[in-house]
């Protein structure tokens, strides 16, 4: 009777009343032994024990579909779960997803998981017209957690669709901001969802009543993969005390950070709204000499980023000595950036005017390591993730970070051939016209030229002949952009 059940023992109604009735035979064999006092005493137990396996088997045979499908390590429970994906309600659909987010991909079948992820992404597709928006807000969180946003586009552009239609105030301002952090984390192209972020992220302004309501709510499933969350620091009230909370103010914590990144980037609060929350959380951080120390990864990525908007979006340039502060902690912590930390990193520093020996060159190596500099191959690992070929799909992952670190070269205004050779060859994928012209012309900046890639000089100018080129980025931008490729002694005045 002491024997643990096993798995299959609990999945199987049948084998757990055997197995009770075994026990009980066992106990009122062993009692009878022992007088008649211990013999009852034996059968009442076992009874009892009849009674609970009894109630146990009968719940499981009534909800048999979720708890045979559930997510479980081990063999074949991941495949399971997809089968079961199909069947599921929108609201069983987000828990399945929060499940599967939670238990990770530590020790599991990678291909099972990607079936799981495949099904969940699928019938959500297939849902997003029944989905609320609180049940989008959770699929999302959940694809974003694990990290796999961006591998399923159409998912994730129909759950998107499903908030711009049915989410205009059904979300608390922090769920907004976390949207906008995993979209923003995953580099995943949202807009047609900029009206909805321009629109509800005013709502997150620390004086209005339903952000200081909100602003003590935090919970573990705030983390993100991949996903965009500061979990590290806790709220600054209790939601009983919306007014406390929002008499507060910032304390330049990770969370703080993220909602005033969201709020100067993606919202459409007017210049002096967002000078009032960029002044109020840059003196608290300056009066906190530990505030820099404590950020996290994503944090300090979030208050170099906003301190490079600060400027053109309040009228107001950051404090030298914070931006010195920030650079500093941002190349201590050089070790432990992933591409996509390192890379917004780069281009915030240059933004805000850092030398290069202060921020380049610590981060140089990061650069190298972790940044998908170059386009994938099939098969191949981009920021940690595998990504398969899709027949007839451009494949773009870590497009993204190659276009932050080549417009991060050309702000320090260092020529290095090697991570300069590597972007380059994005150069050669059929790129968005605005998208290709950007990088050509961030590229050329820092040296590429006929002379240094005779190659890919060619394509550019190849490709700056063409009329949709033109159409979208301009005559003059692609003159420009042809002289820079030009042949030596050769007239690309007139782009042909």
């Amino acid at each position: 009777g002491s024997r643990p059940t096993c798995q299959a023992e609990l999945e199987h109604p049948p084998r757990q009343l055997a197995f009770s009735l075994c026990s009980a035979m066992a106990v009122a064999t062993i009692a009878a032994s022992s007088g008649t006092a211990a013999l009852v005493a034996g059968l009442r137990r076992a009874a009892g024990g009849l009674r609970a396996f009894a109630a146990t088997a009968s719940s499981t045979s009534s909800s048999s579909s979720s708890a045979r499908t559930a997510w479980r390590s081990g063999p074949g429970g991941t495949s399971r779960a997809s089968q079961s994906a199909y069947e599921k309600s929108p609201s069983a659909l987000a828990a399945m997803a929060r499940r599967l987010a939670r238990q990770g991909s530590v020790g599991q079948d990678p291909f099972e998981i990607e079936k799981a992820w495949s099904a969940v992404a699928f019938q959500a597709q297939g849902l997003a017209d029944e989905l609320s928006a609180k049940e989008a807000y959770e699929l999302l969180r959940s694809l974003s957690a694990g990290g796999v946003l961006t591998k399923y586009e159409g998912a994730c552009s129909a759950l998107l669709g499903t908030l711009r239609k049915r989410g205009e105030g059904q979300l608390k301002p922090r769920k907004v901001i976390n949207i906008w952090a995993a979209l923003d984390r995953a580099d995943a192209q949202a807009s047609e969802v900029d009206a909805f972020f321009l629109r509800e992220l005013p709502r997150a302004l620390p004086g209005s009543a339903s952000s200081s309501a909100s602003s003590g709510v935090s919970g573990a499933h705030e983390a993100s993969d991949g996903g965009g969350g500061d979990d590290d620091e806790q709220g600054e009230g209790s939601g009983e005390q919306p007014a406390a909370a929002g008499r507060s103010g910032p304390r330049g914590t990770g969370k703080d950070w993220r909602r005033t990144l969201a709020l100067l980037e993606a919202s459409g609060c007017p210049q002096l709204e967002l000078r009032e929350v960029w002044v109020g959380i840059e003196v608290a951080t300056l009066a906190d000499s530990a505030a820099v120390k404590s950020l996290s990864i994503n944090g300090l990525v979030a208050a170099l980023r906003s301190a490079a908007l600060a400027s053109g979006r309040t009228g107001t340039p950051p404090s030298p000595e914070l931006v010195q502060r920030l650079c500093r902690r941002a190349t201590a912590q050089a070790r432990w950036l992933d591409g996509w930390a390192a890379s917004h990193i780069a281009l915030a520093s240059a933004s805000l005017g850092a030398l290069p020996r202060e921020v380049y060159d610590p981060l140089r190596q990061a650069l190298l390591d972790r940044c998908a500099l170059g386009p994938s191959k099939p098969g191949s690992k981009v920021g940690g993730k595998q990504f398969a070929k899709t027949p007839g799909r451009l494949e773009l992952h870590g497009l993204a970070e190659a276009e932050r670190v080549a417009a991060a070269l050309a702000g320090f205004d260092v020529h290095d051939a090697e991570v300069r050779d590597r972007i380059a060859a994005w150069l050669s994928v059929p790129l968005p016209p605005k998208r290709f012209a950007n990088l050509a012309r961030d590229l050329a900046a820092i040296g590429l030229s006929d002379a240094s890639s005779p190659h890919l000089a060619r394509h550019v100018r190849a490709r700056l002949r063409s009329s949709e080129l033109r159409a979208e980025v301009g005559a003059e931008e692609s003159q420009a952009l042809a002289r820079s490729y030009a042949r030596p002694g050769e007239d690309e005045e007139d782009g042909s």
